[in-house]
């Protein structure tokens, strides 16, 4: 078995693996392919020179300078091809705008907005770069505020999943997608020749902290003030409320075998409403006939109600506004910024695009709405948290899988039985490792978590020394805040 090594559409070099050259995939972190050959004459290899391989059909590209051996009579090669994913690291977040003043771009700055937000302007800033990549599919979500300090895409990618709690993956290296794979194989895999496992081992996922008792919360916007009635301190310092639900906020699971072990959970949940314009008026004012309550009846005292855009060329921006409820109609008051007075001929409302509205009391059935959505995101995490979390390496069994034409993909599901470790049942794939020489030396990682160690880790030390700084803010925007929020339809921002 040979591989064809190409440059610019050209072979360059024929090469026969090692016995340690591999093929790895690890879901949301890497997909590369250790390439270790020998050669009698010196091979020329340049970053930039790529391999393909058969089962995944992807390019994989030399992005670094390989390790060569000298030898008497030959030299031994250590090279690693990454595919698309690993672009992610190297490409960063910048946040570019047109105003009737120019370009403006930065590196530091704030969105607001839902997974679909988040997924269109990772999808831009890729395209920008000449990555040739589209938007997939996004789960659906609250709106979270995210404040990016020279974050690389990769950083900025898994800070939205931690934060929206949504899985992501590449589809054939052209589509990304914020949400979860859904293929189910049927086959059932259990240890025992032509049963399709050769060996199980399980390892405790040593990270995992046990929560028997979690105390769920939301946020703090679009919520009346907390009162002396409501059961708050008398303390100025405590007088925001946040979203809960009844009676405490508190759901329990297996106190009984693991004792009390408590936890607050905070989610990007709150009563919102977003809504979509309808018709315009003018520059200032449009019509939005799905506003099911009057805004006027909901302001908290000494607060201007506030409109944020999600998408279309007002994205980014926040502006107090005035309510007419007989029309359903909003109207923007200017706001002026370094870059200009907004709305403008330029920069204004159009049919289509989405807004949220925010810095207001929403009306109590908003407020019950997202309290239910609270309660099940609770249910969700105590059930996975209460329980002790296993991560399990497989070897497959090759014979298996060509018997029953069954290939399998990172992030498949796969049902797993097996009777020491008690496990029957859909486990998703994390982890794909199989040897580029024997086939059939393929072995998987799944389990019920990822393993932050498999995970790619916020290292970079532009974040972590900003933490204090650069967090999650509540979701109720003041014109204090540095706000910017992209949705939908995003401008098309021209390269540098």
């Amino acid at each position: 078995m040979y591989y064809v090594v190409f440059r610019n559409g050209e072979e360059i070099a024929r090469v026969k693996p090692l016995e340690s050259s591999e093929i790895v995939e690890r879901k949301e972190q890497d997909s590369f392919i250790r390439l270790d050959f020998v050669s009698e004459a010196l091979i020329d290899l340049r970053i930039g020179d790529y391999v393909t391989h058969k089962r995944t059909g992807l390019l994989y590209v030399l992005r670094n300078a390989p390790t060569v051996v000298e030898r008497t009579k030959e030299y031994r090669y250590e090279t690693i091809f990454q595919s698309l994913i690993h672009t992610f690291k190297d490409i960063r977040a910048i946040l570019y705008t047109n105003t009737a003043n120019g370009e403006f771009f930065d590196y530091r700055f704030s969105l607001t907005g839902t997974a679909q937000t988040f997924l269109h302007f990772i999808v831009e800033s890729l395209q920008r770069r000449g990555v040739d990549i589209t938007a997939g599919v996004a789960k659906q979500t609250d709106t979270a505020t995210l404040f990016f300090n020279n974050w690389t895409i990769m950083e900025s990618i898994q800070q939205m999943a931690e934060i929206l709690e949504f899985d992501w993956w590449l589809e054939n290296d052209k589509i990304l997608h914020f949400d979860r794979r859904t293929v189910q194989q049927q086959a059932v895999f259990m240890v025992g020749r032509l049963n399709g496992l050769m060996s199980i081992e399980r390892h405790a996922l040593e990270e995992q902290k046990l929560s028997t008792v979690v105390y769920g919360f939301g946020s703090t916007g679009n919520l009346p003030p907390r009162t002396n009635q409501d059961g708050a301190f008398s303390s100025v310092l405590l007088h925001e409320n946040r979203l809960y639900f009844h009676p405490d906020s508190r759901l329990e699971r297996n106190v009984d075998l693991y004792g009390v072990r408590e936890e607050i959970k905070e989610f990007q949940i709150r009563p919102e409403y977003r809504g979509t314009v309808e018709s315009v008026n003018g520059l200032f004012s449009f019509v939005d006939t799905g506003i099911d309550f009057d805004v006027n009846e909901q302001l908290l005292p000494g607060i201007v109600a506030k409109c944020v855009f999600l998408s279309g060329t007002l994205s980014g921006m926040t502006f107090d506004i005035n309510y007419n409820h007989s029309e359903k109609k909003i109207t923007l008051i200017p706001l002026s910024e370094e870059s200009g007075e907004y709305p403008n001929e330029i920069v204004f409302p159009k049919v289509g695009d989405t807004y949220t509205l925010v810095d207001l009391e929403m009306p109590q059935s908003y407020i019950t709405a997202a309290q239910e959505r609270l309660r099940e995101a609770t249910e969700t995490y105590i059930e996975e948290n209460s329980v002790p979390q296993f991560v399990y390496d497989a070897v497959l069994d090759e014979e298996y899988l060509r018997t029953k034409q069954i290939s399998l993909s990172l992030g498949d599901f796969i049902r797993i039985v097996s009777p020491a470790y008690r496990l029957d049942g859909s486990f998703e794939i994390k982890e794909i490792i199989q040897s580029i020489t024997n086939k059939s030396k393929c072995q998987i990682k799944f389990g019920n978590a990822l393993p932050r160690s498999l995970r790619f880790l916020l290292e970079n030390t532009n974040f972590t020394n900003a933490q204090t700084i650069y967090n999650i803010q509540r979701a109720s925007i003041t014109n204090n805040d540095i706000t910017n929020i992209v949705d939908g339809e995003i401008p098309r921002w021209e390269q540098l």
